[in-house]
């Protein structure tokens, strides 16, 4: 008997556990969208200052 009361604590144990660590990860992925975000916007900004670059170059050439 006290066996199954110790599997059945462990497995509450368990449930509160996972339930604690939802809004963790809730955090996680919403950060993770923050960093795909931010890396976007480097990488347009990187591409802008390519072309800008690449335009004074041709500029220099002609």
């Amino acid at each position: 008997m006290k066996r199954m009361l110790d599997k059945e604590f462990y497995l509450l144990a368990l449930v509160f556990v996972l339930i604690g660590l939802m809004p963790a990860s809730v955090n996680a992925k919403e950060s993770g969208t923050e960093n795909n975000r931010l890396f976007a916007i480097e990488a347009v900004n990187q591409s802008e200052i390519a072309i800008n670059q690449a335009s004074i170059n041709i500029k220099y050439v002609s």
